[in-house]
C-alpha cells in the first residue's frame, strides 16, 4: 500500500523535539526546588513540637514501635532508614536540623 504525503504532512504537525519544552523544564524545576527549599526551612523551626520528646509524635517512640513491629533493628533500618536509629535524643536531632 502506497504512503499517503498527505498523512505525513498531517503527524508533522505533532511532533516536538526536547528543546521545544527547555523553559518549561527549568521552571517547574525550580519551582519544585523553591518548594522542597520551604518545607525543610519549616521542618527547621518546627521539629520539636512535632518529633522532639514532647511532641505529637516522639521520635524514640516511632522508632521503638517500628522496631517493634519488624522484628530486629537491621529490618527496621531497612524500611524505615534515618539518621535518627543512631540517637533520637533531642540533643543530637539538634546538632542535626539546626542551621549552623
Amino acid at each position: 500500500m502506497p504512503r499517503n504525503q498527505g498523512d505525513d504532512a498531517g503527524l508533522a504537525r505533532f511532533s516536538w523535539s526536547p528543546a521545544d519544552y527547555q523553559l518549561t523544564r527549568f521552571v517547574i524545576l525550580r519551582s519544585l526546588g523553591l518548594l522542597y527549599f520551604v518545607g525543610f526551612l519549616t521542618l527547621v523551626r518546627q521539629w520539636r513540637p512535632l518529633i522532639g520528646s514532647d511532641g505529637l509524635l516522639p521520635a524514640a517512640t516511632l522508632l521503638l514501635r517500628v522496631r517493634e513491629q519488624l522484628g530486629s533493628l537491621a529490618s527496621a533500618c531497612w524500611h524505615l532508614p534515618s539518621l535518627f536509629w543512631i540517637d533520637s535524643s533531642d540533643g543530637f536531632r539538634e546538632l542535626r536540623l539546626s542551621p549552623r
